[in-house]
Formats: C-alpha cells, sequence, structure tokens
C-alpha cells in the first residue's frame, strides 16, 4: 500500500476514532494502517507520523519473538491473541502524567479487508485504574491472621476481584456493544462503506466475544468458590433437549447443519437442570462451530447402568493428542471453527468441572476429519418415594397407581415414623396425609420445612377435606402440591411425574 492510499485508509478506519479505547490496523508486513485519536492523545504521537511505518520501528519490543510470532500466527489463520500487561510488556508503553506506566488489556484480532487482504485490528484497553484498586484490595489484608483465617481472606479478595471485573469491564464493554448495535441500525452511521461496515462487525464479534470471556470467567469462580451449588432433581431430558436444539436452530442453518434429538421422551435424568444445560449448550456451540456445511449434530443416549448423554458430530474432529488438554483451564486449547468462530477456552474445563461436581465424567471420542463424540456420564439415580398415611389400604392403593413409574416407595404410618426414616435417608418426594395419630402431617410438613437438609424435599399433602382453607393453610405452610382423596389417576399423577421427571 501506497502513501497515496493514506486518505482512504483514514476514511475507512473512521469509526475507530469514536472508540473509548486505544486502536490501531497493521498489514502483515507490520505497517499501520491506522491510529486512532485515542493514541494520538495516549503517546502524543500524531497519526501522520504514524500512517505506514513498521509498528516495531516504533516500538522496538514488538519485534521479539513473543510478540511477533503471536502476531504472525493471526495472519497465517491462528485464532485471536489477548496481551496483558501483567503477564507482557505493553503493546504501546504509554507514561501516566503522575508518573508511571499505563497499565493495558491489548486484544488483536484478524479481519479482511474489500480486496480480500488480511490485516489485524489491535484495541488497547487501560486497566490502570482497576489494577490500583485490585493491589489496594490485596494490601488490605490482615497479615497476622492464622492460615485459615488467610484462606478465607484470600477467597473474599477473589470474590471482590470478580465483582470489580464485572462492574469495570463487563458493564463498559455493555455500553460498548450497545452503541455499536446502534450505530449497525443506523445506515448513515458507516456512509454505505463496505469496509466501514466489515470493521463495525469486527468490532461488534471482538466486544461479544471479550463479553463471552468475562461471562466464563465468572461462571468459573462462582462454581469454585461454591456461589452456584448443584440443585439436582429429575427432570425429562427429552424436554430439555428440544429447547436447546430450538434455541440454536438458528445459529446450525446459517451453516448448513442439521440438529437432530434422538433423546427419547421417556429418558429421565438426575440433574441440576441448569447447570447440565449449560454444558449442553457449550458442547452444542461447538459442534456447530466445527462443523461443515452439510454436517450433521447428533443428541442421543447410550446404554448401560449409567445415564450417558452422547453429542456427536461430523465436523473436523480432533487430534486424540491434544485430549488431555482439552479440560484444562491452564492449556489454551481453543482454535478457529470452521467458518473462523473464534472462543474463550474456558467452555471444556468449566463443563467437565460441572460434570465432575455430579459425580459424572465428560469425555471424547473423536477421528480427525470425521467428527467427534462427546459423552456425559452421569451416575443413575432411581426416584425414591416416601409415603406417609396411617391407612394401610390408603398407601396399597398409592403404591399400585405408581408402580409403572419406575421408582422406590419407603412406608411410614404417621408423621414419628416418617421422621425416623428421614435420619437414615432422603427421599426425592414425599406424599403424606394429614390426619394421622401421634404426629399429623401438617406437624409432619412443618418439621421437615424447618430443616436446612430436609426442606428442599417436595412435599404433596393428601387429604379427604376439599376445603378451600386447608388448602391454602398447606401452601402456607410450605407445601409443593395438594391432592384430594379420591381424585382420579389421571388427575393426580401429573401432580407426582412433575417432582420425577
Amino acid at each position: 500500500m501506497e502513501k497515496a492510499d493514506a486518505a482512504p485508509a483514514r476514511s475507512s478506519y473512521a469509526l475507530l476514532d469514536h472508540l473509548p479505547v486505544g486502536a490501531f490496523v497493521i498489514d502483515a508486513r507490520f505497517r499501520i494502517l491506522h491510529w486512532n485519536r485515542v493514541l494520538e492523545e495516549w503517546t502524543g504521537i500524531p497519526r501522520g507520523e504514524m500512517l505506514h511505518t513498521e509498528i516495531a520501528g516504533r516500538f522496538p519490543h514488538l519485534a521479539q519473538p513473543k510478540y511477533r510470532r503471536r502476531l504472525e500466527s493471526i495472519f497465517e489463520g491462528g485464532p485471536a491473541a489477548v496481551f496483558s500487561s501483567l503477564l507482557h510488556r505493553n503493546i504501546i508503553p504509554v507514561e501516566l502524567r503522575g508518573g508511571g506506566e499505563m497499565l493495558q488489556n491489548a486484544t488483536a484480532v484478524p479481519f479482511a479487508a474489500t480486496d480480500g487482504e488480511r490485516l489485524v485490528l489491535v484495541t488497547v484497553m487501560d486497566v490502570t485504574d482497576l489494577n490500583n484498586r485490585i493491589n489496594e484490595n490485596r494490601l488490605s489484608r490482615d497479615t497476622a491472621l492464622r492460615a485459615k483465617e488467610e484462606a478465607e481472606s484470600a477467597t473474599a479478595i477473589k470474590d471482590k476481584f470478580v465483582t470489580l471485573v464485572s462492574h469495570d469491564l463487563k458493564n463498559p464493554l455493555g455500553t460498548m456493544l450497545g452503541f455499536l448495535d446502534l450505530m449497525k441500525e443506523d445506515n448513515t452511521a458507516t456512509g454505505g462503506n463496505p469496509n466501514m461496515e466489515r470493521m463495525l462487525a469486527i468490532l461488534i464479534e471482538s466486544v461479544n466475544h471479550m463479553l463471552h470471556l468475562i461471562d466464563d470467567v465468572l461462571n468459573l469462580s462462582r462454581l469454585k468458590s461454591g456461589k452456584v451449588p448443584l440443585q439436582p432433581r429429575f427432570f425429562g431430558l427429552h424436554g430439555l433437549a428440544l429447547k436447546l436444539v430450538q434455541a440454536f436452530e438458528g445459529q446450525a442453518q446459517k451453516k448448513g447443519v442439521r440438529i437432530i434429538n434422538e433423546i427419547p421422551e421417556s429418558c429421565r435424568v438426575y440433574a441440576d437442570q441448569v447447570l447440565l444445560g449449560e454444558v449442553l449448550k457449550n458442547l452444542l456451540s461447538n459442534a456447530i462451530k466445527f462443523s461443515r456445511h452439510g454436517g450433521t449434530i447428533t443428541l442421543s443416549l447410550r446404554g448401560g447402568g449409567e445415564t450417558v448423554i452422547a453429542v456427536a458430530d461430523t465436523g473436523i474432529g480432533i487430534d486424540p493428542r491434544r485430549f488431555d488438554t482439552l479440560f484444562k483451564y491452564e492449556e489454551k486449547t481453543s482454535t478457529p471453527g470452521t467458518a473462523g468462530e473464534t472462543g474463550t477456552g474456558f467452555g471444556l474445563p468449566l463443563s467437565h468441572d460441572i460434570i465432575k461436581a455430579h459425580g459424572g465424567t465428560l469425555t471424547i471420542e473423536s477421528v480427525p476429519g470425521k467428527g467427534s463424540v462427546f459423552l456425559i456420564t452421569l451416575p443413575f439415580k432411581k426416584p425414591l418415594i416416601l409415603l406417609v398415611d396411617d391407612d394401610s389400604d390408603q398407601r396399597r392403593l398409592f403404591k399400585s397407581h405408581l408402580r409403572g413409574l419406575d421408582v422406590d416407595i419407603i412406608e411410614a404410618e404417621d408423621g414419628v415414623a416418617a421422621l425416623n426414616i428421614l435420619e437414615k435417608c432422603k427421599p426425592h418426594l414425599i406424599i403424606t396425609d394429614i390426619s394421622m395419630p401421634n404426629m399429623d402431617g401438617l406437624t409432619l410438613l412443618e418439621t421437615i420445612k424447618r430443616f436446612p437438609d430436609t426442606a428442599s424435599i417436595p412435599v404433596i399433602v393428601l387429604t379427604g377435606n376439599q376445603e378451600m382453607d386447608i388448602r391454602e393453610k398447606t401452601f402456607r405452610m410450605g407445601a409443593d402440591d395438594f391432592i384430594t382423596t379420591g381424585q382420579k389417576r389421571d388427575d393426580f399423577m401429573p401432580r407426582i411425574t412433575r417432582f420425577l421427571g
């Protein structure tokens, strides 16, 4: 590109001057094609002095292999790169007015110019204030605390750090994304210039990538700190799979990929539905990312004594030599998809930890060039129901109704017997009559909901009293549902199965 191209370049990249962060564009020979206003203000170097000069000529440290090789790999088709002042020297050194050097996070993202030339956009964010606040929080720890107290303090600081990241990075990025979306909707913002429209799309993708990265870090921190406790319950896996297939259908259709749900309607699993859904989202997203046009993704079950959920694709596959690193946070495993899609690299490790917390495993089978299968193995659980009623005939009738649900049933003749059973095991559902000797159903319900280790167990109250006040009273006490004696099986069975999947 000759000097004569300087004016068109400035026009094409004018959008970058409206960003609140530093930004510059380089070509494959590391020549600067744009130097935005924020960088002019930070460095004091006018744009005219920077255009068409080799970046390492101005900043010699960028000629070092650890920087140059990472930038070269982007031009060679590699993924985007992130540079942090905590790990590297600043991409663009900036002296602060009060002394010292600005701390930065820089992201290098590839894009194609209108003529097909591969270029790289580098955005530089000032994180000096954020880092200072983090350091202040670290220095505030009381060094006299005992080892246990130090560990608790470190956890508190980590949580505060996560909060700072969420507020000081995610919120401004969200605002930036909102304005970029507005500019995209406003056709006059780009003046119909294809280069500016492409640049705007790249910027939106880059901000989205950073937001997803922050979300993954937050989810990881919450999971590790126990702030996302497992809340397992029985539910129908087919319904969850159907919702996810519908959610990803548009994304798959854009790539000409078909998603098939072969999970049987009768499949019941015991897991945290939200967290298992996040794992399946990650696996489906990856499967689409690495599938070619005309590819197929299939959700199915595999046989055995455990619940094994398979997410299979006919994509590009994974080299078996990479299997050991796929689920490690410290290993950089994210690679571009078949359409150049990028990821954070946290999805698989986070999914692995979620399934591990369930007592299960996440494994992979893959043949390069033919596709991959990710296998979620969950421990099999059979629902256990505690049936409490002093009428043995009534218990016998209920047992006959429940026989087709493939459940285990424990019987108790009154509330006292039921509490003795609860000391030894925790059922997944309690069905109790109200009128019983020794301890009635309402007292039993109150006791169950009073103690944390039993409060989450669903309780269905059974009574022959059809008055509305007794029904309202049981719900106020924490009952999860209500069955009237004499109801037809088709009426009360849905009330039971909603807690059993």
